[in-house]
């Protein structure tokens, strides 16, 4: 409950030019009240990338939370065309946890929103809805190859082909680091490997 003023100054300057601002910049901000709770953090974090597309998502609170009501109403995470995944709130203490009923797409940002209808044990709803962003892992690369798993009838003068949904980096495949041939016990099986 109490009113802070930030200042940058003109000592401020630009990287490239050593520019100053124009004047000091000012404002002004007040503190949350003592029982009035708010997110003190996530996960995924704000501006996660890369994140598994079977993850959940989580919200730690200041205080303890009245845990029914955080739901698939006031929990949610939505795709970019605005519509929201059904999944499951847990909430233990001041910790809830929103895990999607199927699993997210590959590549694709979502938002993660908290309402105001999330109160405290004592019924004080949240300062403000709390809203992040994340955006999921690109999908892995998938092979196919020749012959297939399983295959019988194989000539032993067989070229193994294996292409992938993607380019990939020649360099890391290699024999035997990435790529290996073995037969009977084990034995490795000599060859050269060709990329392109």
């Amino acid at each position: 409950s109490t009113t802070y003023t930030a200042t940058i100054t003109t000592g401020a300057t630009s990287l490239a030019q050593g520019t100053t601002l124009a004047g000091n910049y000012v404002w002004s901000f007040t503190t949350i009240a003592p029982n009035v709770p708010f997110v003190k953090s996530v996960t995924p974090l704000p501006f996660a990338q890369n994140v598994d597309v079977g993850t959940s998502v989580t919200a730690t609170f200041s205080l303890p939370m009245n845990c029914a009501t955080l739901n698939k109403t006031t929990f949610t995470i939505t795709d970019p065309s605005g519509v929201a995944f059904n999944g499951a709130v847990t909430c233990s203490g001041n910790v809830a946890t929103l895990m999607p009923g199927d699993a997210l797409a590959y590549s694709t940002p979502y938002t993660a929103t908290i309402t105001t209808g999330a109160t405290s044990t004592g019924g004080i709803p949240l300062i403000g809805a709390y809203v992040w962003t994340f955006t999921t892992i690109t999908p892995p690369p998938t092979v196919t190859v020749v012959p297939v798993d399983g295959a019988t009838g194989v000539s032993v003068k067989q070229v193994l082909t294996a292409t992938f949904s993607e380019a990939m980096n020649c360099t890391n495949l290699k024999l035997p680091a990435t790529f290996t041939v073995t037969g009977p016990e084990m034995t490795p099986v000599t060859g050269a490997v060709y990329c392109f």
